[in-house]
């Protein structure tokens, strides 16, 4: 089944939160992407049929192997880009120059914008 961008969102969620709690249900989800009980219905639904995730008796949410691989490619995805946007903002440039974004000079020893003043 080809996901769109939500659905490969609502397995990101399922699988960390299956990961950090050990059980999912519907509520879980509504509350983790803040969105309403109907929209994670109808997210739930179509994720049944394209065989990405079933539910039992109890609602609780469990990954098959196909929803489980579209998960974590998903939050592969997310984790490289984060860690890319981190380092463009870390870049090369602002190190050599020593300039903050606005492009004032800083002063040595001066904490920079992702040192934290106490």
């Amino acid at each position: 089944m080809e996901l769109h961008k939500g659905g490969k969102e609502y397995l990101k969620t399922i699988l960390v939160l299956e990961q950090q709690n050990g059980v999912v249900r519907s509520l879980d989800v509504v509350k983790a992407l803040h969105v309403t009980k109907p929209s994670v219905s109808k997210a739930m639904k179509r994720l049944r049929e394209g065989r990405c995730l079933t539910m039992d008796g109890d609602k609780r949410i469990r990954l098959t192997t196909a929803g489980r691989e579209a998960a974590l490619q998903a939050l592969d995805r997310h984790h490289v880009l984060k860690a890319c946007l981190i380092a463009m903002r870390r870049g090369p440039c602002r190190r050599r120059t020593g300039r903050s974004r606005n492009g004032a000079r800083r002063q040595p020893g001066s904490p920079g914008e992702d040192e934290a003043v106490s």
